[in-house]
C-alpha cells in the first residue's frame, strides 16, 4: 500500500505576457505544481488549499 501525499498551501494564476499583447492564465503556485509533480511520478497526492475573494 502506497501512502498518499497531501500538499498544503496557495494555488495561484500566472498572467504570463503573450506577444499580441493579451495575458495566458495558468495555473502554479509551488504546492499545487508539487502535487502535480508527485502523480505525473506515479505516486498519489492530494491538494488543500482556499479559494480568496481577490479580484
Amino acid at each position: 500500500m502506497s501512502a498518499k501525499v497531501w500538499v498544503l498551501g496557495d494555488a495561484v494564476v500566472d498572467l504570463l505576457p503573450e506577444s499580441d499583447g493579451r495575458l495566458l492564465p495558468c495555473p502554479g503556485g509551488a504546492p499545487a505544481n508539487v502535487a502535480v509533480g508527485i502523480a505525473r511520478l506515479g505516486g498519489t497526492s492530494g491538494f488543500i488549499g482556499r479559494v480568496g475573494d481577490d479580484p
